[in-house]
């Protein structure tokens, strides 16, 4: 007889366990996302990135400032476990007999898979609508909330004391009002995290100028991108600086030098204050909602 010498046990890896009903339920129900950021696109060259979409329909973009809705997509795949039995039995197929079955992705993993990629950017799940398949009733909510697709630095106001005005002036029931404040709360949260991805972009903006600038490797004037960025943030697109042309100009590119060393020595104070800031519109949001609801009654 051999000897064994391994005393390592061969056990099989989690399978994950089975869901229950309610599980099923809950990760089936609408779920609504809506980017604050700039537009995402969901397609590549042979088609669509990712399986995004609800009911029969398949998104291939998602636009700035619209809510989509995202259902329970099925699609059809192999049975792996079915194959790796027969593959195990010894039992001989052809390509036409591969066994298939029919594969859910859920409405909540698509919002959580959005939210992974793209919260940053300004991504929110709309978790006040979750389950809303009302379409006029969501169209009533955000209309009110987002009349219009507001630029980045437009947003702070308009999704405190702009939707605190407009929502009292609504002709909303006193649960729809209750639902557009959430809403424009997570807006609001989603409107900062925008804001300060593009205030990165428009740094790193400067950044390459400023290295173009200084014979480094960069870029010398702003794209169509670069152009409406600048609008989102309420500012001027920068020009090119001629190195070669004056002294005025070697000035200038020193200084916007000096301004990037500074960002980067002072980027966890900057963080610090955007965390308080956004702290501070919610609350001021919350603020406006008591002060209507307290008039309300």
């Amino acid at each position: 007889m051999q000897s064994r010498e391994s005393s390592q046990v061969v056990t099989l890896p989690p399978m994950g366990p089975e869901l229950s009903p309610e599980q099923i339920n809950r990760k089936s129900q609408t779920h609504w996302v809506i980017m604050l950021g700039k537009n995402i696109s969901n397609m590549m060259p042979w088609g669509l990135k990712s399986e995004l979409g609800y009911r029969e329909q398949r998104w291939t973009s998602f636009d700035r400032c619209v809510p989509y809705p995202l259902g329970n997509l099925t699609s059809t795949g192999v049975d792996r476990q079915a194959m790796g039995e027969i593959h195990q039995s010894g039992f001989s197929m052809s390509s036409s007999d591969v066994v298939t079955k029919e594969l859910v992705k859920y409405a909540q993993e698509q919002a959580a898979e959005l939210g992974e990629s793209y919260a940053a950017e300004g991504l929110r799940v709309l978790t006040p609508l979750t389950g809303n398949d009302d379409r006029a009733m969501v169209q009533r909510i955000i209309q009110t909330v987002q009349p219009y697709a507001y630029q980045y630095h437009e947003m702070a106001y308009e999704f405190t004391d702009g939707a605190a005005q407009r929502i009292a002036a609504s002709k909303l029931n006193p649960k729809e009002k209750e639902i557009a404040f959430a809403v424009a709360k997570v807006l609001l949260n989603g409107s900062q995290a925008a804001l300060a991805s593009g205030e990165r972009q428009y740094e790193e903006l400067i950044t390459m100028m400023s290295d173009a600038q200084v014979g480094k490797p960069g870029i010398s004037n702003p794209n169509e991108y670069h152009r409406w960025l600048c609008g989102q943030l309420g500012k001027e697109v920068p020009e090119r600086v001629n190195r070669m042309q004056n002294n005025s100009s070697d000035s200038k590119a020193i200084n916007l030098l000096a301004e990037r060393a500074l960002r980067e020595e002072t980027a966890f104070d900057e963080l610090q204050a955007e965390r308080k800031a956004r702290k501070e519109l919610e609350a001021r949001l919350e603020k406006l909602e008591k002060g209507q609801a307290k008039a309300a009654s």
